[in-house]
């Protein structure tokens, strides 16, 4: 029999993460989208323009995906941590509060007030440590795209600028190629951000599969 509380919790917490996953699964397809869009501009404007493909914008093109793919499997095993931990203190805590509450008369007859408000305020101490560690990892790892953007932006500022005082390049190409760069950083700052929330939803899943 599953008791009302796990029930309760599965509603108040679980569903609404489940819910938001789903919507990052659509975010993540839109943002994808964009870098296809990217992509196909880099590949296709010198062939369009009739000039040679420039190896400082195709090698920042495969730049991105390749940091980007070393910085997640470096990071993977303690970003994850972190958030099953955040996850395992939530429901800790959600659950000593339940049993609080269904076993007050007893806890109030044999004069066990105090400790189970230590227990309580421990719980609590323990979920905010968590959620704050693991909040802070993910911030964290959510400006590395960005940084990465700013090398990448100032790689092509020098290189292309070279190319651009030679002549070899038009101005207008050059900045465009500089929006675009940055734009590449959001893109992959957002994709980003949408697998550690999908990731994030997995506990919430096997949560309420198991209810």
């Amino acid at each position: 029999e599953v008791h009302s509380a796990f029930i309760g919790m599965g509603m108040m917490s679980d569903v609404p993460k489940l819910v938001g996953g789903y919507d990052t699964v659509i975010q993540g397809l839109q943002h994808l989208g964009k870098l296809f869009a990217m992509l196909i501009y880099q590949f296709s404007i010198p062939v369009i323009l009739r000039r040679h493909f420039m190896w400082e914008s195709m090698s920042i093109t495969f730049f991105f995906p390749i940091c980007s793919a070393l910085f997640f499997y470096c990071r993977n095993g303690h970003t994850s941590h972190l958030l099953d931990m955040a996850n395992k203190k939530f429901h800790s805590l959600a659950h000593q509060v339940q049993e609080t509450v269904r076993c007050y008369r007893l806890i109030a007859e044999f004069k066990k007030r105090s400790l189970f408000i230590t227990r309580i305020r421990e719980s609590s101490q323990d979920n905010n440590n968590t959620r704050k560690a693991a909040s802070l990892v993910v911030l964290n790892n959510n400006y590395y795209a960005m940084w990465l953007g700013r090398v990448s932006v100032g790689f092509y500022t020098l290189f292309g600028g070279i190319k651009v005082i030679n002549g070899d390049l038009p101005l207008g190409l050059y900045l465009t190629n500089i929006g675009i760069f940055e734009d590449y950083a959001k893109v992959w700052a957002g994709l980003y951000e949408i697998l550690l929330g999908v990731q994030d939803c997995f506990p919430s899943l096997e949560h309420v599969m198991v209810l």
